[in-house]
């Protein structure tokens, strides 16, 4: 028998969905069941709606920040690139020396 019911649990387990309940303070609920009312549905149904968009904003929220964080660095990279560019062609322009134009590239290009 208790075969029976460790194959019983593990199936219903697998096939369906647990409950999970909390408590709202009084005006938060009066909110969530204003909501409820405007999108003609029940107050719980708009509560599990609005807790898995944001467990699902959260794992965006990340992803985003990571992409972000990606192209800071990559634009750093590419300030770097571009600024020894501009020093190289100032010098090579013949007007100034690599020591002017170096200044030069720190005083107007670096500081933006």
């Amino acid at each position: 028998m208790k075969h029976r019911q460790k194959n019983t649990i593990e199936k219903v387990g697998a096939n369906s969905h647990s409950t999970i309940g909390f408590r709202l303070e009084p005006e938060i609920r009066a909110i969530l069941e204003q909501r409820a009312k405007l999108f003609e549905q029940s107050a719980g149904l708009l509560a599990r709606q609005y807790t898995i968009e944001a467990l699902m904003a959260e794992e965006e929220r990340q992803q985003l920040t990571s992409k972000v964080s990606d192209l800071v660095r990559e634009v750093s990279e590419l300030r770097s690139e571009l600024s020894l560019a501009v020093q190289t062609l100032l010098v090579s322009a013949g007007k100034i020396d690599a020591s002017q134009a170096e200044e030069w590239v720190q005083e107007n290009f670096n500081n933006v």
